[in-house]
């Protein structure tokens, strides 16, 4: 009979943290993440081109990156603090920017006095009602 030591097959506390490290990094929402491709309808992109208002083309693409790396789905909660973080967009320019979305006919802007807007993108799948 084959005698097995559980010395051999045991991991030690150096793996075990390289595991744990590893696997923390997996579950990081957005770490992992990246994106590297931007779908837009047509429609949606002609009424940007139309327009000509460079934080209309910031503010889309803040909301399909919102969209892509949180996986909260659509619709999208959209913050005057990020855009004006991580984007360079006041909060005037995302309200201009959010009716030439909404022009385009692909966008629907859910506008609640004193609250960020919820903003749909019509091209991408709902997220499931009560998913949080």
């Amino acid at each position: 009979m084959n005698e097995t030591n559980l010395d051999d097959i045991r991991a030690t506390p150096e793996q075990i943290a390289a595991w744990q490290a590893e696997q923390a990094a997996k579950t990081e929402i957005g770490k992992a993440k990246e994106l590297k491709f931007y779908y837009f309808p047509p429609e949606a992109i002609d009424g940007l081109v139309a327009t000509d208002y460079a934080p209309a083309w910031k503010v889309a693409a803040a909301i399909y990156k919102q969209w892509y790396v949180t996986f909260r789905g659509n619709p999208v909660k959209l913050t005057s603090r990020n855009l004006r973080e991580n984007y360079g967009v006041s909060k005037k320019q995302k309200l201009r920017a959010l009716k030439i979305l909404e022009d385009t006919g692909q966008y629907i802007i859910e506008r609640i006095p004193g609250r960020n807007p919820s903003v749909t993108m019509k091209w991408k799948a709902l997220r499931a009602p009560n998913q949080y």
